[in-house]
Formats: C-alpha cells, structure tokens, sequence
C-alpha cells in the first residue's frame, strides 16, 4: 500500500510492515531473509521500526558471494538485518532533518538529497520511499549494503 502520510487516516488503520512490503511484490528475497532469522517477527509487532528494504532487483546487483553469505550465514544474516532498521517510524523528512541516525546494529547511517533528486541513505538511493504501516514505515532501496566487517567487497 504506497499510501503517504496525511489523508485523514490513522496510521492504525494501515496493515502492519509485513503484509505492507508483501502487497507491493517487490521485496520477496528480503522477506524470505527476513523469515530465516530470529527478526522475523520485527515486522508485525506493536513496536515501531523503520525499514530499509532492498527490493528484490538490489539483490541482483550484489555479487553472489556475499548474497550466498546472506542466505547461508545466520550471524551475517542478523548483523546484516539489525544495520537496515532504525527506531521509530521515520519519514524521508524526519530522516534528512536529522542528517544521519543510528541503525540498531550501531551503524551510522547518513540520509541526503541533492536538489530535485531522490533521497539516499549512504549509497543506496530510496526508490520507494514512505511506504507507511500500522508500526512503522518501510522505504525501498535499491541496493544491498553490507555493513564492512561482513562484506567480501574491497
């Protein structure tokens, strides 16, 4: 459901993160990782979280390796997860006034915008931005960044 904020609805009245990401068809291989780990519940509490989603087509990009490193690695996997959530339900306005916030794993993660153009968290541009759910807001992106110390990547 790409509904934006305002509109006169509760936020209550949305479905949860989960069944959000799962209607718009383009986030099955973070979904599938998701389910795999001990996070998988994360996405239809009563907590609010934001999500930085890769869409499936980010994960095409990542080279095989650190996807198999994903998909057969649980320590990777959790690590992984825990750097694309935030606390809280952030918007893209409240993301770039605060300039940079901290992921659950501790990563700091830096959101701007360049004048007219998408806004970007890190390398990774939000191609589907503000997605808002009953506890939280999910924002697709189209890449998969791995924080350093799991990455193979130079």
């Amino acid at each position: 459901m790409d509904v934006r904020r305002g509109g006169g609805l509760s936020r209550f009245e949305f479905p949860d993160l989960r069944s959000t990401a799962t209607s718009t068809g383009r986030y099955t291989v973070f979904l599938s990782l998701l389910d795999r780990s001990s996070l998988r519940g994360r996405l239809t509490s009563d907590s609010t979280v934001t999500v930085l989603a890769p869409t499936d087509s980010a994960f095409t990009r990542l080279p095989a390796s650190e996807f198999a490193r994903l998909t057969n690695d649980s320590t990777v996997r959790e690590i992984w997860l825990e750097s694309i959530l935030l606390d809280g339900s952030l918007g893209t306005r409240e993301l770039l006034q605060a300039g940079e916030v901290p992921s659950r794993s501790g990563v700091l993660i830096r959101f701007t915008r360049e004048i007219g153009g998408p806004v970007h968290a890190g390398r990774a541009r939000l191609v589907q931005p503000d997605l808002i759910a009953r506890n939280g807001t999910l924002h697709g992106v189209d890449l998969v960044v791995l924080p350093r110390p799991i990455s193979t990547s130079p």
